[in-house]
Parts: structure tokens; C-alpha cells; sequence
């Protein structure tokens, strides 16, 4: 039997059952083989990139979820100590109390609160297929995250002289978000002929 090639059978849309979700859940990719090894390649690769997307839309909602209890937090007046007040230099409310804690006179747990649906909506819609370019974005807006965050670490460490528990967490989900947004840029072919 004659091996087909990839010139009669360019961008042949499979339609594979997603193990992510649900039975229901289907997701698309091209490929140009209908080799089984290629074809079992290109699977596995199409599973990777939309779990690693999954990850990326989980962490976005935790994100979410963080930075709007610290926007809460720095705005209202609270009557006691918050649960992230551990010490004198791991205390939430030490790092709001402080005037260095905002910038243009806004808190910057309300600026992760603009950011972070942003990215939820890029990798909600690379999970959908609705755009082919939503790793770059993903790669340059936490990029650009990181250095925020990295600003807000050093007002925490010379000047504050404390350290927000919550807003370290922040750190660590968007430079996590950075490091899965590398090495996606790979077509299934690279992967193939690698």
C-alpha cells in the first residue's frame, strides 16, 4: 500500500475527542499525515498544548480570585488582622497601610485585578481555537507582569520592609504563566521530523 504524502493531503482537519473535559468536548487540529505514528504524535501534541493552556486559565482564576480579596482588602478599613497577617514582616496589612504600596494612587493588587482576566481571555480563547497567536500574547503580558512584580518586591523589601504572602503568591502564578507560555511556537510537523 502506497504511503500517502502530505501534498495530497495538506491540512487535514481531525476532529479528536478531548480527554480534558468532558465526552462531549471536542477540539480540532491540523495535520498533514495520516501515518499512525505521526497522527498518534500529533495527538499527544495537541493534548499537551491544551492542557498547558488549562493550566495557564486555571492559575488566571486563582489569580483573580487573590487579587480581588487584596484590592477588598486594601480599600475597606478592616477591624482586625487579615489571615495572610502571619508576623510583622509577612503582614498584608502592613504592606496596604504603607503609601508605597500604591502607584498613581491606585493599590496594585487592583492593577493584577485588570491584568489577570486579560490573560484568562487569551488562553480561553487559544483553548477554543480562536486565535493562533495567544502564546505570544500570553509570553509578553506575563512577561510584563513579572516586571510589575518584581517593582512591587522591591517597595516590599527597602522601603515597606514587609512582605504581602498573597501578593508573593501572585509572583509565583504569573511567573508560572511565563514559563509555560515557551516552547509552543512548535508545529506538529517540527515534532515529527525532530
Amino acid at each position: 500500500m502506497e504511503k500517502r504524502t502530505s501534498k495530497t493531503i495538506t491540512h487535514t482537519t481531525y476532529y479528536i475527542r478531548s480527554s480534558i473535559l468532558s465526552d462531549r468536548r471536542f477540539f480540532y487540529c491540523y495535520s498533514n499525515y495520516f501515518d499512525y505514528t505521526d497522527t498518534v504524535i500529533f495527538i499527544s501534541y495537541c493534548v499537551i498544548m491544551n492542557k498547558k493552556l488549562l493550566a495557564v486559565i486555571i492559575l488566571c482564576i486563582i489569580s483573580i480570585i487573590n487579587a480581588a480579596y487584596l484590592t477588598n482588602m486594601a480599600y475597606s478599613e478592616m477591624s482586625g488582622p487579615s489571615f495572610c497577617d502571619i508576623s510583622s514582616t509577612l503582614s498584608c496589612t502592613s504592606v496596604f497601610s504603607h503609601t508605597a504600596s500604591q502607584i498613581f494612587g491606585l493599590p496594585f493588587p487592583l492593577i493584577a485585578l485588570i491584568v489577570y482576566p486579560i490573560l484568562l481571555l487569551i488562553a480561553v480563547l487559544g483553548y477554543y481555537k480562536k486565535t493562533t497567536n495567544h502564546w505570544t500574547w500570553l509570553r509578553w503580558l506575563s512577561l510584563g507582569g513579572m516586571m510589575f512584580n518584581w517593582y512591587i518586591i522591591f517597595q516590599e523589601t527597602f522601603v515597606i520592609k514587609a512582605f504581602c504572602p498573597l501578593c508573593l503568591l501572585c509572583t509565583g502564578i504569573i511567573i508560572a504563566i511565563h514559563i509555560l507560555s515557551y516552547n509552543n511556537n512548535i508545529t506538529p510537523q517540527e515534532i515529527v521530523e525532530a
